[in-house]
């Protein structure tokens, strides 16, 4: 008779076979029959997160790394973040990032900064992921805070000409002409 551990590792193989094959569906089956057996299991989520993304459904991804992240947290305790654990909160940077891009495009700008600001959160080294916080921010008429994102995205990493491009016209919006021309000095 199959235990529960033994049904758990059959249904991960098919589902692991199954997201190789770009079969997401199936994958999602046998990951949710999975989960119902072993719902604290981070791996498990992770894998259907991976799913969500394959059949374009970012919101149940990111239900899903943010999942994974919070159980890989708890298995951590109070010693440093894991090897694992750090790699969890990329992927969920990641889908944050992708998610809220969406939403700049749609124009739900403050969506967008709530997303972007959580991902900054896991990783605040990350250039596209404040530059496009940046993009919110000035979107909202927050010229300030955009401003002080395009400085953390230029410390540690040439910027990008997009930044200077940005932080240009965010200076001219502020009526600040000396610093709109030295950013674009700098783009060029």
């Amino acid at each position: 008779m199959e235990t529960a551990d033994d049904k758990v590792e059959r249904l991960r193989g098919h589902a692991t076979s199954a997201l190789d094959e770009k079969r997401y569906v199936q994958a999602l089956t046998a990951l949710s029959s999975a989960l119902y057996l072993r719902p604290t299991d981070p791996d498990l989520h992770e894998q259907r997160g991976d799913a969500y993304l394959g059949i374009c459904d970012v919101q149940s991804a990111l239900l899903n790394y943010r999942r994974a992240v919070k159980l890989s947290q708890e298995e951590d305790g109070a010693a440093a973040i894991s090897r694992e654990t750090a790699r969890r909160h990329e992927l969920l940077m990641k889908a944050l990032d992708l998610r809220a891009v969406a939403l700049l495009d749609e124009g739900s700008f403050s969506e967008a900064l709530l997303l972007l600001s959580e991902a900054i959160a896991l990783n605040t080294d990350e250039p596209s992921v404040l530059l496009h916080r940046a993009l919110a921010h000035s979107c909202l008429e927050q010229y300030a805070e955009a401003l002080q994102d395009l400085d953390a995205c230029a410390k540690g990493h040439p910027p990008s000409a997009d930044v200077h491009y940005l932080r240009a016209k965010l200076h001219l919006l502020r009526k600040e002409l000396p610093a709109a021309r030295a950013a674009v000095r700098h783009a060029t």
